[in-house]
């Protein structure tokens, strides 16, 4: 059983006074959880661009229950309610606008599953099959708005020493009123912060289209592929000193395609191409850090399109 209580108050003059105050709580034990925000704010938001902060107030309540943990296989089930009261963004998407003040009702589930493995050396999994199920129901201003979204992913070694080849897919479905934006999901960008304590590879995630601005591609429905090359890592032997000590860089590079299904009923195509390279590294002897930088192209209907880049500093 774990509680944790956090308050801070922000003292900028342009910001309103019924923001200024910010207070979090959580509390937890090993299947449940619950957490309290009132003007959430986010440390890492202040290395953008990834923001988390949201105006208003959440109630959330969850469950979790390892349904298989035989690691590397694991098969785990979370269930959440939340409500959310005044909102001006949505809850998952910093970049869309709610309208208005907003009160938001969300039921969601998921299942996830991995078997992920790396042979002894690697710096990354090299073989392995993971899959997920997420469905959730927002309900605000006396509509419903149900998604549904899944994702697989499996790789295998490819005969080069701690090489290997990984494709990533994944795809939803939106429903509700289709002028509301709570039925759409939100996708584009690495979605990195320049510090951070997030996945590093986040461009496998669903969400995530690099060369594409966070949140740019609304879809009511979509599906997606990225295909993955992890290259094997560079090693260092004497790069650095005990209390800053550089062990590894880790190279891929990747392309993906994605098709969505507009809001307002067009279809786009885009595709991305890019890589990520990734420094591995020890501070104070022992504290393991990772300092990425990734670049991407995003091109649309085979038209030239955006380059984005990216670099980030995940601590801990």
């Amino acid at each position: 059983m774990v509680w944790n209580v956090k308050s801070a108050c922000s003292r900028s003059p342009g910001l309103p006074e019924g923001e200024r105050l910010h207070a979090d709580f959580t509390f937890h034990t090993i299947a449940w959880n619950f957490h309290y925000w009132h003007n959430d704010a986010g440390f890492y938001d202040l290395f953008g661009p990834t923001e988390r902060a949201r105006k208003g107030d959440a109630f959330i309540g969850g469950w979790h229950r390892s349904l298989i943990y035989d690691p590397p296989r694991t098969l785990d089930l979370k269930i959440e309610a939340a409500a959310y009261l005044g909102l001006d963004t949505l809850p998952g998407a910093q970049n869309v606008p709610t309208g208005q003040d907003r009160n938001i009702g969300t039921v969601k589930a998921s299942l996830t599953y991995d078997n992920s493995v790396k042979s002894l050396g690697a710096v990354d999994h090299e073989r392995g099959l993971s899959w997920n199920i997420d469905v959730e129901d927002d309900y605000s201003d006396g509509g419903h708005y149900p998604s549904a979204h899944a994702g697989l992913g499996f790789g295998a070694p490819i005969g080069w020493a701690h090489s290997s080849i990984w494709l990533y897919s994944s795809g939803g479905v939106a429903g509700g009123d289709r002028t509301n934006p709570l039925g759409a999901f939100y996708l584009g960008a690495f979605g990195n912060n320049y510090v951070d304590d997030g996945e590093v590879k986040r461009y496998r995630q669903y969400d995530s289209f690099p060369g594409f601005a966070i949140d740019a591609v609304a879809a009511r429905r979509f599906a997606k592929s990225i295909l993955e090359w992890n290259l094997p890592p560079v090693r260092f032997a004497e790069a650095g000193v005990p209390s800053l000590f550089l062990s590894s860089a880790r190279p891929a590079v990747f392309a993906g395609v994605l098709a969505a299904q507009t809001p307002a009923g067009p279809n786009r195509t885009l595709e991305t191409l890019g890589g990520q390279l990734d420094f591995n590294f020890t501070v104070a002897l022992r504290l393991p850090m990772t300092f990425s930088v990734g670049v991407a192209r995003g091109f649309e209907a085979g038209h030239d399109g955006h380059t984005e880049v990216m670099a980030s500093l995940k601590i801990m």
